[in-house]
């Protein structure tokens, strides 16, 4: 860096213009020639099986949300019901995805997604190597090298990537400017790009860039900013931080809320969960000493080692960054940035991590290689700055514009031509080929059908089947009891007796088999649930798990290529019942549903709000092994079902408790007859109401409190960049 503000050199139109068109067509060129003409077929990767089991479906069940005019906020398509918003990596209220997402399907939205976060990418860091000094050459090769290196290549399997690291050169650039020229449109801008970067989804990656950012801030404040603007600078580098901290707050209380009760909680991992998976050594060095061989050859191959390899010919060309005169601070910045970043993706062969670590938040996650991107970013700058200084030289020493001109375009050349071809996929991507909703159509039309809107439950003795997915609820709006989900609530942690050795994404099995890191189910507790049904995947003429006709009985149907069991003591969906039994506590009623002498069809187990029981149900409550007489359950209609909306008609003849088997979750509220009712806490983990004799409109609507008090402070900080902005237009002159 400088103390003095080298601004960008005079660059011409056309320059300038070639630079964008490259960028764009290399954006476009990624998708259409990868995903949809080269079509790989294979299942590889888990990085790839991500797209189909996680991002798809999350892609799709925005596009069904936004288009019926909701903004996805919960998701009753998975097990009982998830708060979708506050899941950490849906990007569930990114901007880019409300409006991408909620246009195009799936697979269409996608392909714009990826297209178009490519050439942000690019675009941005070619803006912000023309801040740093950068001639057209250089800017133009840092730009296409980082916006489709292997790190921003994940994001074409998960789409979080692309809508967070795509910000990283923005957040730079804008705080360049505010480091330099004290002025509180780049104040703004960058409060702007944090909260942008915070929405796309992926809180691990915006830790390391608000880190990152950090760091570059405080480097910035003593080498860039003029003495007598530092006082200044700060005042409005503690306004971006507010605004972008109050835009970020419909997004973050949610977050915090779910993840105090999450099974990925706040009290950090162990260092030896947290320094894993890392990289070896020998991985940094052959992705940083790549010459044109190692081009042509295709290096390299993987998608580990993809991640964190950086240009051709980087280690010759990054030396070259030492002669750009006014650019070696900007040069030993990411170099030491890079020889940093570096040690820490090494994880636990190396002290770094482990001072690393002790800095706040960062027990939170696990994965030093997730620091890739701002690896390979300081990498694709040196060689950036390493062009400006080669074609410095040759201009300069040599006399010849033209030479140097002309050397600059084969290195913009090699750079692109590297970077594409490092874009080659190894593993099958839904769009390129398939419709991927999970299940077959005629399992889909059924369970639709349904009036009484019950579960079903997959078991599979893989976690990934393209054919048979536990998120095909979430895309095809039936309601799965099984599901795929990186964080789930605490509440089914204990319902389901998880005691397996680090966090639990809803693998389960309620088949008495060993499957590691999956949770035993007993199919009494899926009862509860109301999952009547039971589904295994069959392609071919072998049933891979005869072992559900033993338990559930040979009857069933043929459903596509799925065979599906019916379990007669499932519970309705929605029900009414005349008995109850009051636990003292949350444990208690966990304890009691699990009683042998618990009947479920003829007593519910209540905690939380019992206050409102009506006298006579409370005053018969008994003890579970002595239900009263004739006691029992009514099934009540659901006549109204959305994910933040849900409408039952209840009817019974004395006092009794109206049970809905969906999650009771902070937001939901109820009302009788249009009036306020109090939830209970029904079977340890559903929603209940109390009800007097007479028939009853029950409506039950997702109204987070977190979710309003965010809003309400966004607007707050909206008003404050406008007065903000305001009184700087009154100050300033002219």
């Amino acid at each position: 860096m400088s103390s003095a503000q080298k601004g960008p050199r005079p660059q011409s139109r056309t320059w300038s213009g070639l630079a964008l068109g490259l960028m764009a067509l290399m954006a476009l060129a990624v998708w259409f020639h990868r995903i949809e003409f080269d079509a790989p077929s294979a299942h590889r990767t888990l990085i790839q099986s991500d797209t189909y089991r996680y991002f798809h479906p999350v892609a799709e069940f925005i596009h069904q949300e936004v288009r019926a005019g909701r903004l996805p906020l919960w998701n009753p398509y998975q097990l009982a019901g998830q708060p979708f918003l506050a899941l950490p990596v849906t990007g569930a209220l990114y901007p880019l995805n409300l409006v991408i997402m909620g246009l195009f399907e799936a697979n269409t939205a996608l392909g714009v997604h990826a297209v178009l976060h490519f050439f942000l990418a690019g675009v941005f860091t070619w803006l912000l190597a023309g801040r740093l000094g950068l001639g057209s050459a250089g800017r133009s090769a840092a730009a296409l090298a980082y916006m489709i290196s292997g790190p921003m290549l994940l994001g074409l399997y998960m789409s979080v990537h692309f809508s967070t690291q795509a910000w990283l050169p923005a957040l730079l650039w804008a705080l360049h400017g505010l480091l330099s020229e004290a002025r509180l449109k780049w104040a703004l801008t960058l409060a702007l790009f944090a909260a942008l970067s915070f929405y796309g989804g992926y809180p691990q990656l915006f830790l390391y860039m608000a880190e990152f950012c950090g760091v570059f801030a405080v480097a910035g404040f003593f080498l860039l900013t003029p003495r007598e603007a530092r006082l200044r600078v700060a005042g409005l580098a503690g306004l971006a931080a507010a605004l972008a901290l109050g835009w970020m707050m419909p997004l973050l209380l949610p977050q915090l809320e779910f993840t105090r009760e999450a099974s990925r909680s706040l009290d950090g991992l162990s260092l030896s969960d947290a320094s894993a998976p890392f990289l070896l050594p020998s991985a940094l060095w052959d992705g940083a000493a790549r010459d044109l061989g190692d081009l042509f050859a295709g290096f390299p191959s993987g998608p580990i080692l993809g991640r964190v390899a950086l240009p051709a010919l980087f280690i010759p060309l990054a030396l070259c960054g030492l002669l750009a005169r006014g650019l070696r601070g900007y040069w030993a910045f990411f170099a030491l940035s890079g020889l940093v970043t570096g040690l820490l993706i090494l994880g636990p062969q190396t002290p770094a991590f482990a001072a690393y670590y002790a800095l706040p938040l960062t027990d939170l996650f696990r994965g030093p290689i997730r620091l890739a991107f701002l690896y390979v970013f300081c990498g694709t700058m040196l060689v950036g700055i390493g062009v400006e200084g080669l074609t410095r030289l040759i201009r300069d020493k040599g006399g010849s514009r033209p030479w140097a001109t002309v050397v600059g375009l084969l290195l913009v050349v090699l750079m692109a031509g590297d970077a594409y071809l490092r874009t080659r996929l190894i593993s099958a991507h839904p769009s390129s080929h398939e419709n991927a909703r999970g299940a077959p159509a005629e399992l889909t039309d059924f369970l639709r059908d349904r009036p009484g809107r019950e579960r079903i439950y997959f078991e599979t003795l893989q976690l990934y089947l393209p054919g048979f997915l536990l998120k095909a609820g979430s895309i095809n709006g039936f309601f799965l009891a099984g599901d795929y989900e990186p964080s789930l609530h605490r509440t089914y942690l204990d319902y389901f007796d998880w005691r397996g050795k680090g966090p639990w994404h809803g693998n389960s099995t309620v088949l008495r088999t060993d499957r590691p890191h999956a949770a035993y189910i007993d199919p009494q507790l899926l009862d509860l649930m109301g999952v009547r049904f039971y589904a295994s995947y069959q392609p071919g003429s072998v049933d891979p798990l005869p072992e559900l006709a033993r338990l559930f009985g040979p009857g069933y149907r043929r459903l596509g290529n799925v065979k599906v069991y019916e379990r007669e003591s499932a519970l309705p969906r929605a029900y009414t019942a005349e008995r109850v039994y009051v636990a003292a506590d949350q444990d208690a009623a966990i304890r009691a549903i699990k009683s042998p002498d618990f009947a479920p069809d003829q007593i519910v187990v209540v905690s939380g709000a019992v206050g409102s029981l009506p006298g006579s149900l409370r005053g018969e409550v008994g003890a579970l092994d002595a239900p009263p007489p004739n006691a029992s359950i009514q099934s009540s209609p659901i006549v109204s079902a959305s994910p933040q909306e849900v409408i039952v008609e209840a009817h019974c003849d004395k006092p009794c408790l109206s049970v809905l088997t969906d999650l009771d979750y902070p937001g939901w509220n109820a009302e009788i007859n249009g009036e306020p009712a109090p939830i209970i806490r029904a079977n340890g983990m559903f929603r209940g109401v109390a009800l007097t004799p007479g028939k009853h409109r029950i409506v039950y609507r997702f109204e987070p409190g977190s979710f309003r008090l965010g809003l309400g402070l966004a607007l707050l900080a909206t008003a404050g960049a406008g007065w903000a902005w305001r009184a700087e237009r009154k100050t300033r002159p002219g």
